[in-house]
């Protein structure tokens, strides 16, 4: 009965919320795709109880990722998100709202010390396409985006990210 309501919501959210049933795909896309490439991810609850603890420590207000890669030398959390590029060509970024990355950064500094990667998906509709991921680490943010001072966010290059799981391939191997 839970999966048949959660398929409801879903075509619920296709119909009348894209980017968000977009989002919700994406995040089973990234769970089916980690998993084919034997990497181990764990859900992080996102709860109003999960997010106390963190609230009575943080100096302001704080983001959890959605995953925390397990098989990995460092703790590393992920935050999938699928947006549709803006620009054109070789010029293609993702705008990721500078108060999201903030929460994260907050999060990692003052809780959880842990790494954070955000893992970019293209959205298409209310879907995520499959072979678009990509993945960049909250710390490179700065170094490599615009700051939209008018849009008060990051313009994240696409040719700036690492495509599929390169990423946490890059983080095993250094570690090493």
């Amino acid at each position: 009965m839970n999966n048949f309501l959660d398929k409801l919501h879903l075509f619920w959210l296709s119909v009348w919320h894209k980017p968000f049933a977009a989002g919700l795909r994406a995040e089973k896309l990234f769970e089916k795709q980690a998993a084919d490439n034997g990497w181990i991810i764990e859900k992080i609850n996102q709860d109003k109880k999960s997010f106390e603890a963190y609230k009575n420590v943080a100096s302001t207000s704080v983001k959890r990722a959605d995953y925390i890669c397990v098989n990995l030398p460092e703790k590393v959390d992920i935050e999938v998100k699928c947006f549709t590029p803006c620009g054109n060509n070789d010029a293609k970024y993702f705008f990721l709202h500078y108060s999201h990355y903030k929460r994260h950064q907050i999060t990692t500094e003052e809780i959880t010390k842990s790494r954070i990667l955000f893992a970019f998906y293209q959205r298409l509709g209310s879907n995520a396409i499959s072979d678009s991921l990509c993945m960049i680490d909250i710390k490179d943010i700065p170094k490599v985006s615009e700051y939209d001072e008018n849009r008060k966010g990051w313009k994240i290059p696409l040719k700036a990210t690492k495509p599929s799981f390169e990423k946490l391939q890059e983080i095993k191997g250094s570690e090493k």
